[in-house]
């Protein structure tokens, strides 16, 4: 029995519906969580939907409260986000990772979206890779209370990039964020936060140092600042590969 279609068929005209070509559309339209930025090839990604935390989780050895957890509450997709806390004490951080193989490509993008900031807390998102003698890491900061962007420069002060709008701190309301990095220039590419790019193709990527076995990954660092416990919410992390 003949199967398939002619090679325009997809194309063709349709009388009550619309064809489509677009299987990065038809994805997002069957459940995909790759839906803000779909340039760059995906590689990984997590929709915090497991029972147990793919990531490794880190605290302040002063912690009070500080942890990250899956919860239920305020998820961008499926069920289940990540909910990072803080306590109110000085420096209180907590911070998780989730690590790769090296890459042969060399423009990598990662994403994620978050929802609720709050005003008490600075938010870092990065990605390290280490080359044999010296780690290199793009890691981005929203500042939440001052509302600006920084990135970490090449000696790891925060470097403005630009102020941003006040992030509304209301239940589902998420922001996807987006950073790209070149590892053949050890530049910054592109950062995505909301409908806003900015162009960060100039700045020099962080350089830590020390050596190290190859390796890389994505890191969310979530930092107490002033006032009352604290919380952020995290979903849909996302890594891309050969980003334009």
């Amino acid at each position: 029995m003949a199967r398939g279609q002619r090679d325009y068929g997809i194309y063709a005209p349709e009388q009550y519906l619309a064809g489509m070509s677009d299987m990065a559309e038809l994805a997002v339209r069957l459940g995909s969580i790759v839906i803000f930025d779909r340039r760059g090839k995906v590689i990984d990604l997590d929709d915090f939907e497991s029972p147990v935390l793919k990531w490794s989780k880190w605290l302040d050895a002063l912690a009070v409260s500080a942890d990250a957890i899956l919860d239920s509450n305020y998820p961008k997709s499926g069920s289940q986000c990540l909910k990072m806390t803080v306590a109110p004490a000085p420096d209180d951080w907590v911070y998780v990772t989730r690590g790769f193989i090296p890459l042969k490509s060399k423009r990598i993008g990662i994403e994620i979206a978050f929802s609720l900031p709050s005003t008490n807390t600075y938010f870092n998102f990065g990605l390290y890779y280490q080359e044999p003698t010296t780690q290199f890491a793009g890691v981005i900061r929203v500042d939440f209370n001052a509302k600006i962007l920084y990135y970490m420069n090449r000696t790891g002060v925060l470097t403005w990039i630009a102020d941003v709008d006040t992030f509304v701190s209301l239940k589902f309301i998420q922001y996807p964020i987006k950073l790209v990095i070149d590892q053949t220039t050890h530049k910054y590419v592109k950062l995505i936060l909301g409908l806003t790019e900015y162009d960060l193709s100039t700045y020099d990527l962080w350089e830590p140092g020390g050596a190290g076995d190859p390796q890389m990954y994505a890191e969310a660092h979530l930092i107490y600042r002033a006032g009352a416990i604290s919380h952020l919410y995290l979903d849909d992390y996302i890594m891309t590969i050969d980003e334009p």
